[in-house]
């Protein structure tokens, strides 16, 4: 599943930025991870993009966004906290809703919450460089 902060915030919150514990254990059945990792039982969850961001985030390229590090380090806490084998993490996504982190600079705290999870980590734009898919 995709899972984006500005989700949360837009239908879970009031259109208020909204905590990762919102995401962790939130108010509704469709956005509680903790609930659907425990129903999984044993069958891998995937978040296969997730970011930090508001409904306004753009993505890639448009400059910052929520810039939300708390969200970002709470996020990465959580995921590394899960059982090995249990749940799989893809990928930040670099497309709207979520926040620019690969373009160098957008959103320093996010980056640097990321950088702190993962030595040797550098932003420095998209990995994709052919013609856009349709």
């Amino acid at each position: 599943m995709d899972f984006y902060q500005a989700n949360i915030s837009q239908y879970n919150n009031g259109g208020k930025q909204s905590p990762w514990s919102l995401a962790q254990s939130g108010v509704s059945i469709s956005h509680r991870l903790d609930g659907r990792v425990r129903a999984a039982a044993g069958v891998k969850v995937a978040l296969s993009e997730y970011g930090a961001g508001s409904p306004s985030s753009g993505g890639e390229g448009t400059g910052p966004g929520l810039d939300d590090g708390a969200w970002t380090a709470a996020s990465i806490a959580w995921m590394n906290s899960m059982p090995a084998g249990l749940f799989l993490w893809t990928a930040w996504s670099d497309d709207a809703p979520a926040d620019d982190i690969v373009t160098s600079g957008a959103n320093p705290a996010e980056q640097a919450a990321w950088a702190a999870a993962w030595k040797g980590t550098h932003f420095g734009g998209a990995w994709w460089h052919g013609t856009p898919p349709p």
